[in-house]
């Protein structure tokens, strides 16, 4: 039986690691590696981080408005959708025959959201933690025990 592709999609708001199993998963090797260009920008030079202001009808006073999200966390859900858009390109060119995808909550529903239903059948595990910084030495001692379906 031929060998079954891995694809372990770590990921978090700013950075992505795709890792691939060797030997049983018990050594894992990153293929790839992207971090966003928003990830170390500070948000004024993202966008504008202070919020609009408005005139009182009644008087001459003025009033900071809600902003309506946060610029950061705009960029990381942006971010994620960049990962989802990879994901599905590399599936239709069929790159990998599963995947496993470690991220924290937010960013792991963001993506899997934007996952084409062909990719989206090829998830076989998923992980709600940052592993971003584990090296790969390290990562067998958390992603062996996981359950592929």
């Amino acid at each position: 039986m031929p060998h079954s592709r891995i694809w372990y999609v770590i990921a978090d708001g700013g950075r992505i690691r795709i890792v691939e199993a060797r030997e049983e998963r018990s050594l894992f090797r990153t293929r790839e590696e992207i971090e966003s260009v928003d990830i170390h920008r500070r948000a004024h030079d993202i966008g504008s981080d202070r919020p609009g202001r408005s005139h009182e009808r009644a008087t001459v006073a003025r009033h900071a408005q809600e902003p309506r999200e946060d610029i950061h966390k705009a960029a990381k859900l942006s971010f994620a959708q960049e990962i989802a858009d990879l994901l599905n390109k590399a599936g239709a060119h069929d790159e990998f025959d599963r995947l496993v995808i470690v991220a924290p909550a937010p960013i792991l529903d963001e993506i899997k959201r934007h996952l084409d239903t062909e990719t989206a059948k090829r998830v076989t595990a998923e992980l709600q933690r940052d592993l971003t910084k584990v090296p790969d030495q390290n990562l067998k001692d958390h992603l062996s025990n996981l359950t592929l379906n």
